[in-house]
């Protein structure tokens, strides 16, 4: 079963608020079992991007890296009642 963590020490406050989180696979998918990604809203267009993910061979962020992200994704809207909607309501305090 999948898990996914939010790690609210992280957060950062504003237009654009940005969080770090963390997903355990349940299941590996390749050699990556766990992933943190920092992510980035747009609160006033409803958007969400991931700025940077890492993955990793064990769970928790444990491990070696499996591989390594530092470009940032295209905006996308949340998919409704979806990790991510959860994710831009944490983040904004509203649904986009």
């Amino acid at each position: 079963m999948t898990k996914f963590f939010i790690d609210r020490s992280t957060k950062k406050v504003g237009s654009r608020p940005r969080v770090w989180t963390m997903v355990n696979n349940g299941k590996p998918n390749g050699s990556t079992l766990s992933s943190k990604e920092f992510h980035e809203a747009n609160c006033s267009e409803g958007m969400m991007r991931i700025l940077s993910s890492n993955g990793y061979t064990k769970e928790m962020g444990q491990g070696d890296f499996s591989y390594n992200t530092n470009s940032p994704t295209e905006w996308t809207y949340p998919i409704p009642n979806s990790i991510r909607e959860s994710l831009f309501v944490e983040l904004c305090g509203k649904k986009p």
